[in-house]
C-alpha cells in the first residue's frame, strides 16, 4: 500500500511538524510505503495533490488541519484517489464530521481498517469546499484568527470571539435558497455542508455530508449579550433553539450586499466580498471513515 503524505508543518501552530516523525513511525507500522511530502507555502498542498494524480499512489493523506485538507481536496477533484485525515491543525472540524479520531495515532487506525465513503462537495467560485462556509460575525472570527498566527491553540479563537463580541456588526443581507429570497439584518448566516466550524462548534446539528444539500444556519441581528448567553450551547448544538435562528435546506445558495466589506469564509479560508453563489457540487470525493 502506497500512502501520498501531505504534511502542513505550521498547522496547529506548528504541532505537526513537531508530531510528525511518530506519526510516520506508526504509519509505516502498518506495512505502507511513505511518500513525504511537506508543504512549503499557502496553496503548495493542492499542487501536491495534483502530483499524487500524476503517479500511481493508493490513498492520499492530509496531515493538518482544515486548510490543509481544503487545498488537498481542490488538488484531488476529479480523482478516484481516496483521501485519509491525520487531523493535526487547530480547528479539526471537517475530521470531527466524519468522526474520525482526533487523536493522530488512533486515527492512522481508520486508513488501516476504515472504510471509504463519497462524500458531498460543496464548491463557490470555481473552488471547492468540504466543510462549511459563512458570512457575517463567524466569518470575521475565521479571518481574525488567520490574521494572528501567533496565539497558540484555542485560545486563538477565543480571542477572535471575544474581539468580534465587542465590534457586533450586524449585515443586511439578501439570501437566496434555491429560489426563495430572505432580505434580513443578519448576525451570521452558515452554509453548512459538515456539522462543525471554530474548533467543535456544532453550528449545523443536522448537517449531512451525504444528502446532496446544504443546511443554512441563518442568525437575525442579536445583542452582544444574546451573543455571550448562546455561545457556550453551540458545542452541542443548543443555540438552534433560540428564536434568532433559523435553518433551511437548499442546494444552491446566493448571498448578496449592499454593506462593502462583509467577511466572508469557505473551511476557514477568507474569500473576497459579496455576492457568491454556494452550490453542491456534482462531484463527490472519497473519504476513509471509521
Amino acid at each position: 500500500m502506497k500512502l501520498y503524505c501531505i504534511i502542513n508543518p505550521q498547522a496547529g501552530r506548528g504541532m505537526t511538524a513537531r508530531l510528525w516523525p511518530i506519526i510516520k513511525k506508526n504509519i509505516e507500522k502498518i506495512g505502507a510505503e511513505v511518500i513525504v511530502n511537506f508543504t512549503q507555502n499557502a496553496g503548495h498542498a493542492q499542487i501536491l495533490a495534483k502530483d499524487a494524480k500524476r503517479i500511481r499512489v493508493d490513498r492520499v493523506i492530509a496531515v493538518g488541519g482544515d486548510g490543509t485538507i481544503n487545498e488537498v481536496i481542490n488538488g484531488l477533484i476529479d480523482s478516484d484517489i481516496p483521501l485519509g485525515i491525520i487531523p493535526t491543525g487547530t480547528g479539526n472540524d471537517l475530521s470531527r464530521t466524519l468522526n474520525l479520531p482526533q487523536d493522530p495515532l488512533e486515527a492512522i487506525i481508520v486508513l488501516a481498517r476504515g472504510k471509504q465513503l463519497a462524500i458531498n462537495i460543496a464548491e463557490v467560485n470555481g473552488k471547492y469546499f468540504a466543510n462549511v462556509a459563512s458570512v457575517g460575525f463567524d466569518a470575521a472570527v475565521a479571518n481574525w484568527v488567520n490574521k494572528n498566527k501567533k496565539i497558540k491553540g484555542k485560545l486563538v479563537y477565543y480571542s477572535a470571539i471575544m474581539y468580534n463580541v465587542i465590534r457586533n456588526k450586524h449585515y443586511n443581507l439578501t439570501i437566496n435558497l434555491d429560489g426563495n429570497i430572505i432580505e434580513k439584518e443578519c448576525t451570521l448566516v452558515a452554509v453548512a455542508n459538515g456539522k462543525y466550524y471554530g474548533a467543535g462548534q456544532k453550528i449545523a446539528p443536522q448537517a449531512n455530508l451525504y444528502d446532496n444539500l446544504f443546511d443554512v444556519v441563518i442568525v437575525s441581528r442579536v445583542s452582544r449579550m444574546d451573543i455571550l448567553k448562546t455561545l457556550p450551547g453551540i458545542r452541542e448544538g443548543k443555540h438552534i433553539l433560540n428564536p434568532s435562528v433559523s435553518i433551511y435546506k437548499a442546494k444552491n445558495v446566493t448571498i448578496s450586499s449592499l454593506n462593502t466589506n462583509v467577511p466572508v469564509q469557505a473551511d476557514g479560508e477568507t474569500l473576497k466580498n459579496l455576492p457568491h453563489t454556494f452550490r453542491i457540487s456534482e462531484k463527490t470525493l472519497k473519504v476513509f471513515v471509521p
